[in-house]
């Protein structure tokens, strides 16, 4: 099967862009939850709202993809919590024109989405990267917590995750200005 020139690019920077390896940070780093997640007190499956329908469907008149993108992340992230990578719930939103940024909504059952963002952080980036830093900060009026390695986030962003309940909410962008915008469309 032939594939469209206009699609290859496009493609391939998803595939190049959304597929980093294991992180960098020792265990000891960073905290992590454990496989037995304490169940969140909070709302039950049923209870919960879609997750596609926590991600915008469009940012500033642009219609977002939301084909499955960053496979290895979450295969790496269901690795770190000891679950089957079909126990972790993924919706995707995201821009691969000029204002490239990808956006996640996870959710795993019984655990917290605070718990699911200090996961991401410890798989964020591949292991042969050594500079991970992870702080919060506050972009468009939102406590983010930002992870980053400046020797990667030319070729892989920068992740600003938004824990909301249940579920974590995360922006992978090359600048700070495109991950706020992004940001700024969430509800």
């Amino acid at each position: 099967m032939r594939v469209p020139a206009l699609i290859l690019p496009i493609v391939l920077v998803a595939c190049s862009v959304a597929a980093p390896a294991e992180p960098s940070q020792s265990p000891s780093a960073i905290a992590t939850p454990s496989a037995s997640v304490t169940p969140a007190a909070s709302a039950t499956a049923e209870d919960l709202p879609p997750l596609q329908a926590q991600l915008p469907s469009q940012l500033g008149g642009v219609e977002l993809h939301t084909f499955a993108v960053g496979q290895d992340i979450l295969d790496r992230l269901a690795t770190h919590l000891g679950v089957e990578p079909e126990e972790v719930e993924a919706a995707y939103a995201s821009e691969h024109g000029a204002r490239f940024f990808q956006m996640y909504a996870i959710r795993l059952a019984r655990s917290p989405a605070s718990s699911l963002a200090t996961a991401w952080a410890a798989v964020a980036y591949p292991p042969d990267v050594t500079d991970v830093s992870v702080a919060e900060e506050t972009l468009d009026g939102r406590v983010v917590t930002v992870v980053n390695a400046p020797s990667a986030a030319a070729r892989l962003g920068t992740f600003y995750l938004l824990p909301r309940d249940e579920t974590l909410l995360v922006v992978q962008a090359f600048d700070r200005e495109t991950a706020g915008e992004a940001l700024s469309a969430l509800p």
